[in-house]
């Protein structure tokens, strides 16, 4: 397949990637400036420079796709989180982002959409397993809200007769993720939560 990632720079993006060429596709990632266009470049894939809120460059950019996978997001540092401004872009990239992306995919025929979103917008679901169909709820919580509605534009893409697949993640950590890093170096400065009664949960994945 022809795949056009928006966020292949990212830390999913970098890790998606080899994967996806391994599988025998063919890959473009958007990189804006220079020197995200040569990491892209070193990943094996062609880089394309385009801002993906402009809705004609986004269809150019997807123009000729079989799938088109939004995998962007943009967190600030972790001693910031409680300052709205830290996730104000990501919130940007899971709804507008994501409806400049849909648009363009349902105007250029592509046929599948791949929405990246997270499990934390689940509703509690006591001792039971949740499951896709599980429900959700933002708590109130302006991040959550945008998750959900982000994921809306993958069923509207598919209500519009394409493939929209959402998928929850969980919080990533790793070698090159710099959320993990950032942990680490607070981890040093003596500057983390202590654990606590265990009575909550946090997904995780590597």
């Amino acid at each position: 397949m022809r795949v056009f990632i928006a966020g292949g720079t990212r830390v999913l993006g970098r890790a998606s990637i080899p994967a996806l060429l391994e599988a025998g596709h063919r890959v473009r990632s958007s990189a804006r400036g220079n020197e995200k266009s040569d990491l892209v470049r070193t990943l094996g894939v062609e880089p394309v420079d385009v801002n993906l809120y402009d809705p004609e460059t986004v269809r150019r950019a997807i123009a000729g796709s079989d799938a088109v996978l939004r995998l962007t997001t943009k967190f600030g540092p972790l001693t910031k989180l409680q300052d709205p401004r830290t996730l104000s872009e990501t919130m940007r990239l899971r709804t507008v982002g994501a409806r400049v992306l849909v648009d363009a995919a349902l105007a250029e025929g592509v046929p599948v959409y791949v929405h990246e979103s997270v499990c934390f917008v689940y509703a509690d679901g006591g001792t039971a397993w949740l499951s896709e169909d599980a429900p959700t709820d933002d708590g109130g919580v302006p991040v959550l809200r945008a998750t959900i509605q982000g994921e809306q534009e993958a069923a509207r893409f598919s209500a519009a007769g394409g493939c929209g697949i959402v998928l929850r993640f969980g919080g990533f950590y790793g070698a090159d993720a710099p959320s993990t890093l950032e942990t680490v170096h607070l981890a040093r400065r003596r500057m983390m939560p202590q654990i606590g009664s265990a009575s909550n949960y946090f997904a995780s994945i590597s």
